[in-house]
C-alpha cells in the first residue's frame, strides 16, 4: 500500500499517543492482551486458558516498563523486564519483550512497530540487546522490525536485536530514574 504524496502528510502527527502505564490503565490493558490473543491459531478452548498468563497486574507495573498506545483509550500495549546477564562476563546485558500485544482493530497501523521502536529507544544505553519469545502468528512481525532469530532458549520463535553500548544496569535500574 502505497503512502499520500501530500506534503502534509509527512509532518502528520501519528493517530496515537504512547506514554508510561499506571494502575487506572491495568483492565484496559488486560482487555487488549485477551482480544489480541483471541486471534491466535489455537482452540478458543486453549486462548482461554493461555490469556490470563499475559495479563498485567500491580505487581508487574514495579517490575516492568509496560508503555501503552491510545487512540481513543488504550490499543496496544508492550512489557519490557530486566534478564539476568549472560555468560561469565558482565558484558551482555538484556531485557525481554514480555508482552507485546494490539487490539486487532488496529493491527497493521503501525502501533506495534512504533512500541517495539519506542522500546528500543528506552532500553538503548541501559543494554545491549532485546529479546522476545513470540508467538508463532507474529514471528514474521519481529523480522520485519530488524530482530533475528535467536539460540537463546529452547523456544521456536525466539528473537533478539541488539542494541548500542550499554552502561551498568541492575534488575531495579532499567527504567528507574
Amino acid at each position: 500500500m502505497s503512502e499520500p504524496t501530500d506534503p502534509a502528510y509527512a509532518s502528520m502527527e501519528p493517530a496515537y499517543t504512547i506514554r508510561s502505564s499506571d494502575a487506572e490503565d491495568i483492565s484496559a490493558i488486560n482487555s487488549v492482551i485477551m482480544r489480541a490473543v483471541a486471534t491466535w491459531s489455537t482452540s478458543t478452548r486453549l486462548i482461554n486458558r493461555m490469556a490470563p498468563l499475559f495479563f498485567v497486574d500491580d505487581a508487574d507495573l514495579l517490575e516492568m516498563d509496560i508503555r501503552v498506545a491510545e487512540v481513543i483509550g488504550i490499543v496496544g500495549v508492550c512489557s519490557v523486564m530486566p534478564m539476568p546477564t549472560i555468560g561469565s562476563s558482565q558484558t551482555q546485558r538484556m531485557a525481554q519483550i514480555h508482552g507485546l500485544f494490539v487490539d486487532p482493530l488496529f493491527v497493521g497501523g503501525g502501533i506495534g512497530g512504533a512500541l517495539v521502536a519506542d522500546a528500543e529507544d528506552r532500553s538503548r544505553g541501559r543494554v545491549d540487546a532485546l529479546f522476545c519469545k513470540a508467538q508463532r502468528d507474529s514471528s514474521g512481525f519481529f523480522t520485519q522490525v530488524g530482530y533475528a532469530t535467536s539460540t537463546l532458549s529452547e523456544y521456536p520463535h525466539s528473537f533478539v536485536k541488539s542494541l548500542a553500548h550499554s552502561v551498568d544496569l541492575t534488575a531495579g535500574s532499567l527504567y528507574g530514574p
